[in-house]
């Protein structure tokens, strides 16, 4: 059993002269604690390889390695950073008391030694520790129990959003539709656009939950409105846009709504446009651009003979006809090396 597990605390001494080992170990008393010794440095390392100390007690003079290197390799070193060190030393000059304090000791004590003094500073340390301790393991199951409530609550908000995709896919009628599709490409053709510096810093994993979410909505506008001309397409996006405006008013916390609003209203837009009061270019938003891109394919996909290549090229030839026109040209680009990755 590690030492670091046991109910009595575990108090690890270094000091070359084993007299002052041992005398402390007497002053502790082996009653209330579990006392290993050390003799050097070097001991005191392959000592707590085998588990670690609830404190330290450390001499400053001792040869090859003194204490106030050894405090600096604890304190530099994560798995030994937070044990306190109490050092025991002659020395009781200011300066080596400051350096002492500046390399994270809790306290310094001086020879010879005072029974009273080092039981009370060990006893109050190592409770401090174990306070210390009980606190973090508390912080540890607190954050597992609240990442565990953030999923079942992002969980429900993607539940949410599954529901309101079906029930608009019902009433348009939208058999071809293919929504699973839809937001499996947006994901892919998102993920492979955060391989460009340019979008490196900006598509995180969480944007790509997000969009895959999202992406199912895009069309939800077009519940009671199956027509489908241009005129018509920017009148069913801002009926989508709205309709998700209403839901997110009463679903403020639902994070994937934000995003669903933003494709739902642009996805439409060309990329260029000769009405300047249109937003356009990449003031449209990215993942609207990525939208336009992966629905177009999926509609015009739906009309070709399954499986036909050649029908599938003149779809990738007419898409880049109308690159920077309808389409962002960098992403359609990206979109074009990936189309084999698309469903």
């Amino acid at each position: 059993m590690a030492m670091d597990m046991l109910d009595k605390p575990y108090v690890l001494i270094v000091d070359d002269i084993e007299d002052n080992a041992l005398l402390l170990e007497f002053i502790l008393g082996s009653d209330n604690y579990v006392i290993k010794c050390a003799t050097s440095v070097a001991e005191a390392v392959e000592i707590m390889g085998e588990g670690l100390p609830d404190i330290i007690l450390t001499d400053i003079t001792m040869p090859d390695i003194d204490g106030f290197e050894f405090m600096s390799m604890l304190k530099n070193n994560n798995r030994t950073k937070d044990i306190p060190i109490v050092v025991i030393s002659g020395l009781d000059s200011n300066d080596d008391k400051q350096k002492a304090f500046e390399l994270g000791a809790v306290s310094f004590l001086g020879k010879p030694y005072d029974r009273f003094e080092i039981q009370n500073s060990i006893g109050i340390n190592v409770k401090l520790r174990r306070m210390q301790q009980e606190l973090e393991e508390y912080n540890k199951k607190l954050n597992i129990t609240i990442e565990q409530q953030f999923k079942r609550i992002e969980l429900e908000q993607k539940h949410i959003l599954f529901a309101l995709a079906n029930v608009a896919e019902m009433e348009i009628d939208a058999k071809d539709n293919r929504l699973e599709t839809l937001a499996h490409n947006a994901r892919v053709l998102a993920q492979s656009l955060s391989f460009l510096p340019k979008y490196e810093d900006y598509i995180s994993e969480d944007y790509l939950e997000t969009i895959e979410v999202a992406a199912l909505l895009h069309d939800i506008g077009r519940i009671s409105s199956k027509d489908c001309d241009k005129d018509k397409k920017f009148e069913h996006a801002e009926r989508g846009a709205k309709i998700l405006e209403g839901v997110y008013s009463v679903c403020s916390q639902n994070r994937f709504l934000n995003m669903a609003i933003i494709i739902a209203r642009y996805h439409h837009h060309d990329f260029t446009d000769s009405n300047p009061d249109v937003c356009q270019g990449e003031d449209i938003p990215l993942s609207a651009r990525i939208m336009r891109v992966i629905d177009d394919y999926n509609s015009f996909s739906n009309n070709m003979e399954k499986g036909d290549s050649d029908d599938c090229s003149k779809v990738l030839a007419y898409m880049r006809e109308h690159s920077g026109i309808w389409y962002d040209p960098e992403i359609l680009e990206v979109f074009f090396k990936i189309v084999n990755q698309m469903h």
